[in-house]
């Protein structure tokens, strides 16, 4: 459906602003950035409200694959660190509206003019729900490249840290050494619990007022504090990669089929040219 380049008319003036230095000097050194204002009050005021309404609809499908994660990794009774609802851009128009308004400040981040759309997700985290645990986006996905970004839009002014921002570790996309630490806490004698959370280290972009995004590296270790105060927070991401990424083999697994069925019919080797994952430029 989206296979060919698609020379989208980025009519919201918002999404045509030229980033500022600051921003791309941000993102380049720390792994993480923001835009103020990027979605327009009137886009904002009109389309949250439906987008929020997906979110609901969808509330037991995110339940129930929150509680099937969960059960897969020994966790089965626990609360999960939040609901997400994935890729609402193939249902919701206002969801791919946005996917394409992200798109221009996407590209000049990464420095490429063209981009293919990894995923998009709304997430909704509750009063309840755990802390979402470091993490690494690249870590999970099956692609083989460092040029990888994901836009964060909260669907409502978040002021503070008890609110669960992304909390971020600068400049982990660019230190190897984060990467051997995670990896052999154990063999260190450093117990993984008692590192600092996100609750308790890390930098943030708060406040975030109505039409913020964050933006953070494929790389780079993030995570969010639990829900402290007001009653939920949701937020709706998309994730991009640059174009001619090749798809990476799966580890010997039992749950590897659904692991290659994330890109569909694509195969280890392949460059990333599925519809699924359209081909996006801005105009």
């Amino acid at each position: 459906m989206f296979r060919t380049c698609l020379t989208c008319a980025l009519a919201t003036a918002a999404c045509q602003k030229v980033l500022s230095v600051e921003s791309l000097l941000d993102f380049e050194r720390h792994g993480h950035t923001v835009t103020r204002g990027l979605i327009s009050p009137e886009d904002f005021q009109s389309q949250v409200p439906v987008l929020q309404r997906y979110v609901r609809e969808k509330e037991s499908a995110a339940a129930a694959h929150s509680a099937f994660i969960m059960s897969a990794q020994g966790m089965a009774g626990m609360e999960p660190p939040f609901l997400q609802t994935f890729n609402p851009h193939r249902h919701s128009p206002v969801a791919w509206q946005w996917t394409l308004a992200l798109l221009s400040a996407a590209c000049a981040l990464l420095g490429t003019e063209r981009l293919r759309l990894y995923q998009t997700s709304l997430f909704w985290k509750r009063r309840g729900h755990d802390a979402t645990a470091w993490h690494q986006d690249l870590m999970t996905a099956p692609i083989a490249t460092n040029d990888f970004i994901t836009a964060w839009v909260p669907l409502h002014r978040v002021g503070s840290i008890e609110e669960s921002p992304l909390v971020f570790q600068s400049c982990t996309h660019k230190d190897l050494a984060a990467k051997v630490h995670h990896e052999q806490l154990e063999e260190m004698g450093i117990d993984p619990l008692s590192c600092p959370g996100p609750e308790d280290f890390g930098e943030h972009h708060v406040p975030l007022e109505e039409g913020d995004v964050t933006w953070h590296h494929g790389w780079v270790q993030h995570g969010a504090p639990a829900l402290t105060k007001g009653v939920s927070r949701m937020a709706f991401t998309a994730s991009y990669f640059a174009d001619g990424a090749l798809v990476m083999a799966p580890a010997e697994t039992e749950d590897a089929p659904s692991f290659t069925s994330w890109l569909r019919d694509l195969r280890p080797g392949d460059q990333a040219e599925h519809p699924e994952l359209p081909l996006l430029a801005p105009a």
